[in-house]
């Protein structure tokens, strides 16, 4: 298995960058993509934001997958339809489709740029998170897994496949993951618990 130093070529699913390294790559979780496009208003906004002006500034790749993308536009939707002033139904949802249909273009023109490289999930991967998540859910013993979901592990595959360094996210379950053998991603936890600092 590579080490987190490895500088070796990736092989993608989408984009063939024959520059790109595993220091070059980060995977960022649903909260800090949504965050970010929810605006001040939202709880991890100011982390989300440093963390996506990397990838604007050209100092970071971003791995993206079909998993996040959906997952980060569904966020979106709900919390602007929950947050919204506006005592109108359809009004609320215009605004959150019009903050889902931001994302959205963000992530295909980002892609255009290389900027995001998306990654297909596929049946090794699958295997994986349904062996790690079967070992982690097969015992009341093992408290330590306790909080993560089967969708959580598939975002660690998934950074993990795609040649990522760094996987930043604000939910404290990742803080199990990290460590852990099946893994050469490093996870960072942002947020006042993180019992690591972000960078």
């Amino acid at each position: 298995m590579p080490t987190a130093s490895t500088k070796k070529k990736i092989p993608w699913s989408w984009y063939d960058l024959s520059e790109a390294t595993r220091d070059d790559l980060a995977y960022y979780d649903t909260a800090i993509r949504a965050g970010y496009f929810l605006g001040e208003r939202d709880l991890h906004y100011r982390v989300s934001k440093r963390l996506i002006e990397l990838v604007e500034a050209g100092k970071k790749r971003a791995i993206v997958s079909y998993l996040p993308i959906m997952e980060t536009m569904y966020t979106i939707r709900r919390r602007k339809v929950e947050r919204s002033d506006s005592p109108d139904d359809a009004s609320r949802m215009s605004t959150a489709m019009d903050a889902s249909d931001k994302f959205y273009n963000y992530v295909t023109n980002r892609m255009k740029t290389g900027r995001l490289i998306l990654v297909e999930s596929n049946r090794e991967i699958d295997y994986k998170v349904f062996q790690k998540y079967s070992s982690v859910r097969g015992t009341v013993k093992n408290k330590e897994y306790r909080a993560l979901g089967y969708a959580d592990i598939e975002h660690a595959y998934l950074a993990d496949y795609g040649g990522a360094r760094e996987f930043h996210t604000t939910d404290l379950s990742f803080r199990d993951l990290d460590g852990d053998p099946d893994f050469v991603v490093e996870f960072f936890v942002h947020g006042s618990n993180a019992q690591r600092p972000a960078r």
